[in-house]
């Protein structure tokens, strides 16, 4: 056989190779889409349940993979199934309606709140307080003062009772009470500029046996006013 007999020999060979590869390929082609391909999942029909019926969910099953030919055969895929969803309809009795639930609202009821009034605070039990207000005057006393009268719970006039005075820069000056014609008197005489005064009825040891009261001297409402009048009683 010459040159020409090897060469027609060859490109017969290749042409058949050419063929069968083709053939091949169309084939394996075929057969991965009928593998991987997207396939029509089936549903059942909607089945609407009457009055007493239960209504069943099917059951969601992956399809399975359809067996693979004899010349390539393929391992099933087990179905993965879904647990089932029962509802129970329970129908009611003939000619009875269903009872109606009222939910009653509850109205508020408003609450009632003690008004408390505060009590005043506890004045100290002291032995004397004043049995009148304090009285302001002019030219009914020979100057310029501050005095009074101190007399027991039946009026009657106390003497030796001591009297603290301070003014308002710290100068203090303690009067007793008179005896005799004058008793139960007390007077303090003011001397210096305009300015305010606490007086107190004080013991032996000067601790305070009744409240302290302000009296202004020269200034305030009653600025022209030159004796100042504190009476006190025994409580």
């Amino acid at each position: 056989m010459g040159r020409r007999g090897y060469t027609a020999v060859f490109v017969l060979v290749l042409l058949m190779a050419c063929a069968g590869g083709f053939l091949g390929g169309r084939f394996l082609i075929r057969r991965l889409q009928q593998d991987f391909g997207s396939r029509t999942t089936w549903a059942p029909p909607a089945v609407t349940p009457s009055a007493g019926e239960s209504q069943i969910t099917p059951t969601s099953l992956t399809p399975a993979r359809p067996e693979s030919t004899r010349s390539n055969p393929a391992r099933p895929i087990p179905a993965t199934a879904t647990p089932a969803r029962i509802m129970v309809t329970v129908p009611a009795p003939e000619g009875v309606e269903p009872p109606t639930v009222e939910t009653a609202t509850a109205e508020p009821k408003p609450v009632e709140t003690a008004v408390v009034s505060p009590s005043p605070s506890p004045v100290a039990a002291f032995p004397f307080l004043l049995s009148k207000p304090v009285r302001h005057s002019t030219g009914d006393c020979p100057g310029n003062y501050i005095l009074g009268l101190v007399t027991d719970r039946s009026g009657n006039p106390l003497s030796a009772v001591r009297l603290l005075l301070i003014d308002e820069y710290g100068n203090q000056e303690i009067q007793v009470t008179k005896a005799g014609a004058d008793a139960g008197r007390y007077d303090f005489p003011i001397f210096g500029p305009p300015r305010r005064f606490y007086l107190t009825v004080v013991d032996a040891g000067t601790r305070p046996t009744s409240p302290r009261i302000e009296i202004s001297h020269g200034v305030g409402a009653d600025a022209q006013a030159t004796c100042h009048w504190a009476d006190w009683r025994r409580q």
